[in-house]
């Protein structure tokens, strides 16, 4: 690829992109492995409001921002929480969540935090 350590460093965009692709993979094997046929996509609309990975689980949808950040900022809500509200009248149920990189998983008042070392235990419970 052509992406060294010293640029990855540099370039902390890159190093942000690389690591939410790094966790979609993560999750796409995880839910091919185990055969759990959870729906994976994502969404942006035409006003760049982006919701990095929604999860069909368990008739629920997880609406996660993925962040390399080893420490968490309540705007990291902010997009999953968009979402939720978008689609209240759908009848279908939402979870913010925000998957980063630190070490430990959470449970706020506004959603979950899940770390990218606990990816096999995400799920809506």
């Amino acid at each position: 690829m052509g992406v060294d350590r010293e640029t990855i460093v540099q370039k902390r965009m890159l190093y942000g992109s690389l690591f939410e692709n790094m966790i979609i993979v993560d999750i796409i094997k995880n839910n091919h492995a185990q055969e759990l046929k959870k729906t994976l996509t994502f969404f942006r609309d035409s006003n760049q409001n982006e919701v990095d990975l929604i999860i069909e689980s368990h008739n629920t949808l997880i609406a996660a921002e993925i962040k390399s950040t080893t420490t968490i900022n309540t705007n990291f809500f902010d997009t999953p929480l968009w979402f939720k509200e978008q689609i209240k009248n759908h009848n279908i149920q939402c979870l913010p969540m925000v998957i980063y990189g630190g070490n430990e998983n959470q449970k706020r008042s506004n959603g979950n935090i899940c770390s990218w070392q606990n990816l096999e235990t995400l799920d809506v419970k």
